[in-house]
């Protein structure tokens, strides 16, 4: 079983998780991000928040979307109150976690837990950080803007 929301509290098939019958899969473009969605062994909360997104190649959005779904996931199995980095630091420390992806028998479980906490901390810093930095239209801009003021310069 791998890593990841799902790998803990709740594993599902990602093939059953597809309603084909409301998204057309059959073009090779759809055919080849679902088959790379479908691979991925997700929450089926992460699915339905950035799935549509996802397969309509909404991308910034879709991983956006799941990070608020991994948020309150994790919120709701915790039952704590927290958000950002304080709620990952807290739910999944190593001392006195509230969920565990391991049994924290030896060093090596403890290890694992340690460096998980630090995944999804870091996710949600990077989620964080998305809701209040630039759009990638906005990065994109100013990378025109700046090209354009260097050809002007040489």
């Amino acid at each position: 079983m791998g890593y990841g929301i799902g790998a803990r509290f709740e594993t599902r098939q990602n093939f059953q998780a597809f309603d084909s019958t409301t998204y057309d899969i059959r073009s090779s473009r759809n055919w080849r991000d679902w088959v790379a969605l479908a691979a991925r062994t997700l929450h089926s909360a992460i699915v339905g928040a950035a799935e549509r997104l996802y397969l309509d190649r909404h991308y910034p959005q879709a991983v956006f979307e799941a990070g608020k779904a991994l948020i309150d996931l994790v919120k709701a199995k915790s039952g704590i109150a927290l958000d950002g980095a304080p709620l990952m630091q807290s739910v999944f420390s190593v001392n006195n976690p509230i969920l565990a992806f391991n049994d924290l028998s030896d060093q090596s479980d403890r290890d694992e837990q340690q460096g998980l906490m630090h995944l999804y901390t870091g996710a949600v810093l990077a989620h964080e950080h998305s809701r209040r930095g630039p759009r990638t239209g906005q990065i994109q801009a100013e990378l025109d803007r700046r090209g354009r003021r260097r050809c002007r310069r040489g």
